[in-house]
């Protein structure tokens, strides 16, 4: 440890003065602390995690009707009841999307909603179909009744997913909900996400008039936007 003299007195360097070293070691234990108590709680995130993933192998994991929970997105655009165990994500973790939800056999539910600068059901039709264009990926575009209301459906093909998409407008607010199943158990899962798809409220709160069946063109050639035609594989 160095000393200096000055004026023939002996001066301390701080680390020679116990309160010094002691305010350190204090110091220090407090951060040993922070990151046990960071690291337990990572512990628990992970048994949280780990158990909801075990609850999705649960045959009632897909069902309504058996232990259901309803989720409402923050401020009350939409609203929509899945089975109990399904993984639900919001805010930056679901970022870009408005919500995720995440069910058995890596079926997952993604929500977007967003304002949009008019109210017009054609506009968000040709919007959709240049994004097909733009990403050169076929996507079977139809118009449909969903709940009663025009929408537009879309099913894509990706190497590890198969898509199934509802595009729908409450005024100027588009929704648009994604569904992604895994290629091969596509043909065997959607019916039941189909039904938990109709539980949707927009704005929460809101029912509509269930329609006959998802995915079943409902809508007379009067009610249908011009240049609605469908785009086939």
């Amino acid at each position: 440890m160095k000393t200096s003299i000055i004026g023939g007195i002996h001066k301390q360097g701080p680390w020679q003065n116990p309160g010094f070293r002691l305010a350190l070691l204090g110091l220090g234990l407090l951060l040993i602390l922070a990151l046990l108590a960071d690291l337990r709680n990572a512990m628990k995130r992970r048994q949280a995690e780990l158990s909801q993933l075990k609850a999705l192998e649960r045959p009632e994991a897909l069902l309504l009707g058996i232990a259901d929970r309803r989720y409402e997105s923050p401020g009350g655009r939409f609203a929509i009841t899945l089975p109990e165990p399904w993984i639900r994500w919001d805010g930056k973790r679901a970022d870009p999307y408005t919500a995720v939800f995440r069910g058995p056999q890596n079926i997952e539910i993604s929500v977007v909603v967003s304002e949009l600068p008019h109210d017009r059901f054609d506009l968000l039709l040709a919007q959709i179909r240049g994004r097909e264009q733009q990403l050169e990926v076929q996507m079977n575009i139809r118009t449909i009744e969903f709940q009663g209301r025009p929408a537009i459906e879309r099913r894509s093909r990706l190497p590890r997913n198969s898509v199934y998409a509802l595009d729908f407008m409450v005024g100027n607010i588009a929704h648009h909900i994604i569904v992604s199943i895994p290629r091969e158990d596509f043909d065997r899962f959607l019916s039941p996400v189909l039904d938990i798809l109709q539980t949707y409220e927009a704005p929460a709160g809101r029912r509509w008039t269930r329609a006959p069946e998802v995915g079943a063109p409902a809508m007379n050639e009067a009610q249908k936007p011009e240049n609605s035609e469908s785009v086939h594989f």
